[in-house]
């Protein structure tokens, strides 16, 4: 199974990118960790939201190509095992810290700015600050670019508010980003470990008859036309046609219906959907990536990658927006000497 497609080479440096590398239960730092072990290899450095792998070596000590086809030859399963066995001790720090620590932050800012207690005031101040730095990153960054963003409005809002000391209001702005970050964070998370578990067949094992006897065998190794039978409570790992047997099966996974649906001899069956109750013998036809559930996983990862068309409208008229509003802003500075 080839696993890693190499997508840029210069002298001394590869990228290249796993649709696995995404989902399966396996740590950032375990990968980077397996791959910097080998002798020849300088550095590695994994993007597990893109599945993308950029490997720094010496081409004097290493031939990249023959290990990245050490790898692309060697089963997931068998692979899994190795990455694992580099698990790092402590778990890497969640993706959605920044917006804790910025709905923490505005919270926290909002009771002390309340508070009528002399000496707090600076305290709120500083909060407010620190939590409002991402909105500045962002803006300035954007800046950069020559455009203007409506984080940019964002940014602004929040320094004036500092600044007028409306410590309130700046904090109150930093909870709600904060938790609308969190909330977007925490969705990407669960589809992706909704996705993970599907992924996760192709690394589990599989009864297969052969001349009478069963034999348990890796998913990966299983071959097209063997057969495969699975008991009641299992998953069924490969897509095929019912053999011998007929059993209730749970295809939720697949279709949304709760509702089990009877399957006989020649019915289809597919990878990722539970056996209810009942014994079943399934010719393999799909294994894998060409599974009907490993394909939809491909177009969610396709739709979590690529932010859908109305989601950048928003932006776009968000981001529109900006110069009308500094142009009343400053119109309004010049007549009023009032920006509020």
């Amino acid at each position: 199974m080839k696993t890693l497609d190499v997508k840029h080479k210069t002298y001394g440096r590869i990228r290249v990118s796993s649709f696995y590398l995404k989902y399966l239960d396996v740590p950032k730092d375990a990968v980077e960790s397996f791959i910097k072990s080998q002798d020849g290899i300088i550095d590695a450095k994994l993007n597990k939201a893109t599945g993308s792998l950029s490997i720094s070596y010496d081409p004097n000590k290493i031939y990249i190509e023959e290990f990245l086809e050490l790898i692309n030859n060697t089963p997931i399963d068998v692979i899994l095992s190795i990455l694992k066995a580099y698990k790092p001790d402590k778990k890497p720090k969640e993706e959605e810290t920044p917006s804790k620590f910025r709905m923490v932050a505005g919270g926290l800012g909002g009771i002390l700015s309340l508070m009528p207690v002399f000496g707090l005031s600076p305290v709120a101040k500083g909060i407010a600050i620190v939590a409002s730095i991402p909105s500045f990153k962002s803006a300035f960054r954007k800046l950069l670019k020559g455009k203007l963003s409506y984080q940019l409005l964002d940014s602004l809002a929040l320094g004036i508010t500092i600044q007028r000391n409306m410590l309130l209001s700046a904090s109150v702005m930093n909870l709600f980003i904060g938790l609308g970050d969190y909330l977007e964070d925490k969705l990407n998370q669960k589809a992706r470990a909704s996705i993970e578990d599907l992924l996760n067949v192709d690394g589990e094992t599989a009864y297969i008859e052969k001349d009478g006897t069963k034999i348990e065998l890796p998913v990966s190794e299983i071959s097209t036309g063997d057969v495969v039978v699975v008991y009641p409570g299992g998953r069924i790992p490969v897509d095929g046609i019912v053999h011998e047997g007929k059993a209730v099966v749970n295809e939720s996974v697949l279709t949304g219906e709760d509702k089990p649906v009877l399957k006989e001899i020649n019915s289809k069956v597919y990878a990722g959907t539970n056996v209810v109750d009942g014994k079943i013998y399934i010719k393999v036809e799909q294994k894998g990536t060409d599974t009907v559930i490993s394909k939809i996983a491909h177009m969610v990862e396709s739709y979590m990658d690529q932010k859908p068309a109305i989601y950048d409208r928003f932006n776009k008229l968000a981001d529109a927006t900006v110069p009308p509003i500094l142009a009343v802003g400053a119109l309004s500075q010049l007549i009023t000497n009032n920006l509020t």
